[in-house]
């Protein structure tokens, strides 16, 4: 039995339930979920419940930041894949609506100013507060660092995250687990203790519910050997330092992270630089179909008999989905292997 695609998508309070095309992309190493709606220039849509009688010019129908939720599935068993807000409108044969998710807001909120404060958690929260129309963003956050000198008078929330990052040497991975949740934390340290960002699992089987034509290639481990941390503490005392790696002398990088607070804390941040380029693991994509679900930040099983691949646990890096006449593909990036 062949199982029929199908699609609803609802823009502010337009439902339709026919596209040409759907793209989403979604990654841990990106604050911004973007997706891509090619719909019809003329199209017959539902308003409040109620399908129209007359076509309508779709291009006038949207504006920014009109809320956008894509459900996708087959046979009628539909899957939210994406919440987020109209970023842009291009009209045409058909018409493009290109959106974003919750970082949609973080663009747009305004922060208050706040002295004083460097612990990691507060200052995410104040990256997510003062958000328009009352909506919530939650943050998952397990690393209690201080980073000083982060100001948000001025700021949206994507710059003072960008601020967090830049002062740790962007260690600091931060990515949207759910639509409304903001995960932040060192990556590849949570990966080590098997403790993964986001909740579920899934297992892709070659030949199966996985392509055998893939673009996986072994992950080389071509990071540092050692890197050092530095923060000038005072003229009296000098620098402290935080060192991973196996060191070389003269040839050790150092680098200085004066806004961390400690010589413990450059140290967490210097292991997870060397473990962020040294991992066994997978790079490039494979192919599957629509089900079964899986989103960044998730672990997935690969199993394949013939032995063409590494079979295993891996975290899921990146999730592409491309939906359209011609059927439904989720491009899927492993990385790092967890067992």
């Amino acid at each position: 039995m062949m199982l029929v695609l199908e699609s609803e998508i609802t823009i502010g309070d337009y439902r339709f339930s026919g596209v040409h095309e759907v793209t989403i992309k979604r990654s841990i190493h990106s604050l911004s979920e973007l997706a891509t709606i090619k719909i019809p220039a003329m199209a017959r849509v539902w308003q409040n419940g109620r399908a129209e009688a007359e076509l309508v010019v779709t291009a006038n129908q949207f504006a920014e930041g009109d809320a956008v939720t894509i459900r996708l599935g087959y046979g009628g068993d539909l899957r939210t894949e994406f919440i987020g807000f109209v970023k842009q409108t291009m009209p045409g044969t058909p018409m493009t609506v290109t959106c974003e998710g919750y970082g949609w807001l973080l663009r747009r909120n305004t922060l208050a100013p706040v002295n004083g404060e460097t612990a990691l958690k507060k200052l995410m929260q104040l990256a997510v507060s003062g958000l328009e129309r009352g909506y919530q963003i939650h943050v998952a956050c397990d690393v209690d660092l201080q980073i000083e000198g982060v100001r948000t008078e001025g700021k949206c929330g994507l710059e003072v995250i960008d601020a967090i990052r830049k002062a740790t040497d962007n260690n600091i991975t931060c990515f949207f687990v759910a639509p409304d949740v903001l995960w932040c934390g060192l990556l590849h340290e949570s990966l080590a203790r098997e403790q993964l960002p986001a909740v579920g699992s899934s297992t892709y089987k070659m030949g199966a519910n996985m392509l055998q034509e893939h673009k996986l290639a072994v992950h080389k481990q071509s990071g540092r050997a050692a890197i050092k941390y530095a923060k000038l503490k005072n003229k009296a005392e000098g620098y402290i330092h935080g060192l991973a790696g196996v060191a070389t002398a003269g040839k050790t990088p150092v680098v200085v992270l004066q806004q961390v607070g400690s010589s413990k804390e450059l140290t967490r941040l210097a292991q997870e630089k060397i473990a962020a380029g040294n991992y066994e693991g997978y790079e490039g994509h494979f192919t599957a179909f629509l089900e079964p679900y899986v989103q960044p930040g998730m672990m997935i099983t690969l199993i394949d008999d013939q032995k063409a691949i590494i079979a295993g646990d891996y975290v899921v890096e990146d999730v592409a989905v491309q939906f359209g006449k011609n059927g439904a593909r989720r491009l899927v990036t492993p990385g790092r292997k967890i067992r």
